[in-house]
Parts: C-alpha cells; sequence; structure tokens
C-alpha cells in the first residue's frame, strides 16, 4: 500500500502535482483532495482559483496532453517519474490552453517543481520539453478525423476511446464531438434557492452584497446559476441555510416526482441529501420523508443538511432499500430511487471520473441499480409515483434499468411527465421520450449536467 502523500505546499502549481498524484497514485477523488487543502493550506481567493484550474485542466484534457507530450519527448508519458509526468502534464495544459500565463512563467516554474522534489537531475529535461512545445504550439498535429474518428475524437476532445465509440454509435460524429467539447467546459455553479427561508430573488440581492454574480435559471423557478465559488460554505448565505449547491438536472428528479405536502415520501438512497431536503422544500415542510442509506456517514449529511435547511420532517435510517422490513410496504406516496451509478454525466464537473470508470463496470452497476429499484418500490402504495434517475448517459444504467423492471413488474406502468416538466421541451426527441415516460439530459443539448429520469405510477 503506498504511503500517502502531505499535502502541505507552497504555491498552487506545487498543490495541483499532488493532487494529482493523489488521484493518479492513491485513487483519491480530485474534488474531495482539493476541498481538503484549500481549506487546510488557508490559500487566497485567486490562489484556490489556479488549483482548481490546473488539476481540473489537466485532468479534463490528460488525453490531449499526453499525445502532445509524446511527440516532443524522448521518454515516453508512461515511463516517467510519476512527478515528472504530472509536473509536464500541468506545464503543457498552461502552454495550450490558458493564454493568461506566459509560456516562460509555465516552463520556469515546472523547473522549479522539479528542483524542489529534489529531482534536480531532471530539470533540463523538463525545461527543454515544455520549451520545445512552446516554440512549436502551432506545429501540433492530431490524429485524423476521416481515418481513425474514435482516436481523433478521444485525443483531441480528450475522453476515453471506449466512450467515444458507444458515443459515435448513438450519435454519430458531430453530436458525439459536441458532447465531449461541453464535458470539457468549465460548468456553471448552480444554487438552489431554500423556498422555505427565503425567495430566489432576495437571494441573488445577497449574493450581489457579497460580490457573488449570480443570474436566474432558465429552466427552474428556484435555481441560480454562477461561477465557483471558493469557501462556499464560509458564505453567511450558506451558514444560514439559504441555499444548496445543486444542479438543474438533480433538481428536476424531485420536481418530477412533485409530492403533496402532508404525504409520506420514501428516499431509497439519499445520501447526502441534496434530493431529500429539495423534496421537503417542494412539501413546504409538511408531511414525512423517510431517507435511507446504507452509509452512516452519508445519513449524518443529510441531517447536517436538514439542520442547516431548517427542515423538520425528514428522518433518516440506516437501510438497505433492496431488503425494505415488511413495515414499509405499500407504504409510501411517492418514492425516490436515486441509485449510485458511474457519474459519466457529471465529468464536466469531476473530470477524473472519465478515466476511473470502466466500460465493465456499466453491467455490474445496472444488476445493482435494478435490485435496488425492486426492493424500493415494494414501499409504494397503489396510486404511488415513483421516480428513478441516474447522473449517468449509459442505456445500461438507464432506460434498460427501467425496461427490465416494468417487464417484471407489470403493476407498474411509465407515466407522461410532460406535465411534470418545470420547463418546455424544445427538441422532438425529447418530447418523444417524454411522452414515454423518461428523459436523458446531456451537457450539450440542454446545458445541464448528463442526467436520466424515468417517472412511474404504481397501479394495483
Amino acid at each position: 500500500m503506498k504511503e500517502k502523500r502531505s499535502l502541505r505546499f507552497s504555491s498552487a502549481r506545487e498543490g495541483a502535482v499532488r493532487v494529482l498524484l493523489a488521484v493518479e497514485q492513491e485513487g483519491a477523488f480530485a474534488n474531495l483532495v482539493l476541498r481538503k487543502i484549500a481549506l487546510g493550506n488557508r490559500l487566497k481567493k485567486v490562489d484556490v482559483n489556479l488549483l482548481t484550474e490546473l488539476v481540473y485542466g489537466t485532468l479534463r484534457f490528460q488525453n490531449a496532453l499526453d499525445w502532445v507530450i509524446d511527440q516532443f519527448s524522448s521518454v515516453p508519458v508512461k515511463k516517467m517519474h510519476p512527478v515528472i509526468r504530472n509536473i509536464v502534464r500541468t506545464g503543457v495544459y498552461q502552454l495550450l490552453y490558458l493564454d493568461r500565463i506566459p509560456a516562460s512563467a509555465a516552463c520556469n516554474e515546472a523547473v522549479k517543481l522539479t528542483k524542489r522534489w529534489n529531482l534536480g537531475g531532471l530539470a533540463g529535461f523538463v525545461n527543454g520539453l515544455l520549451r520545445s512545445i512552446a516554440r512549436n504550439v502551432g506545429e501540433i498535429s492530431y490524429p485524423s478525423l476521416e481515418d481513425d474518428p474514435v482516436l481523433h475524437i478521444s485525443v483531441k476532445y480528450s475522453h476515453p476511446a471506449w466512450l467515444v465509440e458507444r458515443w459515435l454509435s448513438r450519435f454519430g460524429r458531430e453530436e458525439t464531438i459536441n458532447l465531449c467539447k461541453a464535458n470539457n467546459q468549465v460548468p456553471p455553479l448552480v444554487l438552489r434557492c431554500n423556498t422555505l427561508k427565503t425567495s430566489p430573488e432576495k437571494l441573488q440581492e445577497l449574493l450581489e452584497k457579497e460580490g457573488i454574480a449570480a443570474e436566474p435559471s432558465p429552466l427552474l423557478p428556484e435555481g441560480l446559476r454562477t461561477r465557483n465559488i471558493p469557501f462556499l460554505a464560509e458564505l453567511d448565505a450558506f451558514q444560514e441555510g439559504l441555499f444548496v449547491a445543486q444542479d438543474e438536472s438533480s433538481m428536476l428528479a424531485s420536481h418530477l416526482l412533485n409530492p403533496c405536502p402532508g404525504s409520506f415520501v420514501v428516499d431509497a438512497c439519499s445520501g447526502p441529501g441534496g434530493k431529500t431536503t429539495h423534496l421537503a422544500q417542494l412539501m413546504k415542510n409538511q408531511g414525512k420523508i423517510l431517507a435511507l442509506d446504507i452509509h452512516e456517514h452519508r445519513l449524518k449529511l443529510v441531517e447536517e443538511a436538514c439542520f442547516r435547511l431548517g427542515i423538520s420532517i425528514v428522518e433518516t435510517r440506516l437501510l438497505d432499500a433492496r431488503a425494505l422490513p415488511e413495515e414499509l410496504w405499500e407504504k409510501a406516496d411517492y418514492l425516490l430511487v436515486d441509485v449510485p451509478c458511474s457519474g459519466l454525466g457529471v465529468i464536466r464537473r469531476r473530470p477524473d471520473l472519465r478515466w476511473r470508470v470502466q466500460e465493465s463496470e456499466l453491467e455490474k452497476y445496472s444488476q445493482q441499480q435494478l435490485e435496488i429499484l425492486s426492493g424500493a418500490s415494494r414501499c409504494l402504495k397503489r396510486g404511488g409515483i415513483l421516480v428513478y434517475s441516474t447522473c449517468s448517459t449509459e442505456p445500461e444504467e438507464n432506460l434498460d434499468v427501467v425496461s427490465r423492471f416494468l417487464a417484471a413488474n407489470p403493476d407498474f406502468e411509465v407515466k407522461d411527465i410532460r406535465p411534470r416538466l418545470p420547463f418546455s421541451l424544445d427538441d422532438h426527441r425529447d418530447r418523444e421520450t417524454a411522452a414515454a415516460g423518461y428523459l436523458q439530459l446531456l451537457p450539450h443539448r440542454h446545458h445541464t449536467d448528463g442526467f436520466f429520469l424515468a417517472c412511474l405510477e404504481k397501479l394495483r
């Protein structure tokens, strides 16, 4: 087992390399490590911004960076010392994608980092490689789109080849490129206004007083779009429970379920509480929500979120939805089944996931999801409404699961979700699937995270 590295550092660039090493060598999640070190090192806002840009940018464009490096390096990227590999990657990212940073600064800082890691013997290699790339940026070539579209898109737009191949077969060349491009854009940070305490208009005013520009979501009435906010939890508005960070696609699950005030709702996989608290908000904090999860620490996050937001109708319970006790059978008016998934729909927010998830894992997720959906469905009474959702783009986790569930459970049927949507659908493909009871959101089409939703009703 590898020894965990210190997360103390003297500069944003060094911090970025340490995060990338933790991701590469320890299997750490970039967002969690970033949050930990940003708070632990008391960084200024400008340093947090650079640190975040270097980490997420390098992870987003890793395939493209490695392709470029291998064109100029005498040592293949895969054979480089891990520290040197990530120093060079962050350096090339600055050269190719950050115009505001002079090439000389990117090269010089990379050399300094090499020496700081006691790898001074490789400083000349790093310096020569980066300066060679800087001099020849205009000469960089990529694989031919016509000869090998999978390799071209995988390299130039930096996505795993297996995922590109899947999307090409489903979406075609142009839309696959657009989807990859959308995944490489820095997404907005979306805030869900806590309407139990304030209005979106008042929240927008309060955020502007704290120096944060926000604009109303074009999709959902309680949403506000802004940019990344370092130290979000330190804002007065956050501490007062006036908002939650939650993408519009995730909010849509609660809107589709649309539970009435006073009803009984089961959230089968509730941690960390974003959808649970949104359901309570839509219910005007009236009724009861039973929030289930198999992880105690995630239930603690649900409880903390409820306390901060002023929500009193949520009861948490450590329970596997696949094995509900009979006391819960046929009791719920509404059921949300937001299952664990590959997360391939959120790789624009968590770029390390694109390199972490393997195609072979999709079937494992699919089977687990079907088991959770089947088990949780027992709690729904006749006439009850069920929403199934994932943050995935892949059919195995989405429509395939719903289809298999319906085949085994004839007492359920899909519901036309068009009347339940808080916005209109412009794409005829979306209108057709929504009429059939489901919707696949995609970053390049809907400007949200990739997200799947299906709505079912229990008939008997």
